[in-house]
């Protein structure tokens, strides 16, 4: 499983999904706000199934410059 999502959206993932399940929790919310947590989930492990079934990745590629390589 290859990481498809980047730090920023890593970030705005893991905050959304906190809010979402805070205000379910204090039943601002109705009940489809816990789905908060799978926004939660893909910014922790930074994998987004949606995202691998379109293409799509905001994880930048990582380059090695040991010893003066670069792709």
């Amino acid at each position: 499983m290859e990481s498809n999502v980047g730090g920023t959206d890593s970030l705005v993932r893991l905050m959304a999904g906190a809010v979402l399940m805070a205000l379910a929790s204090i039943e601002v919310l109705g009940h489809w706000a816990w789905l908060g947590a799978a926004l939660g989930a893909t910014g922790l492990f930074r994998f987004c199934p949606f995202y691998a079934a379109v293409g799509l990745s905001t994880a930048g590629r990582l380059r090695d410059t040991r010893q003066g390589w670069e792709p």
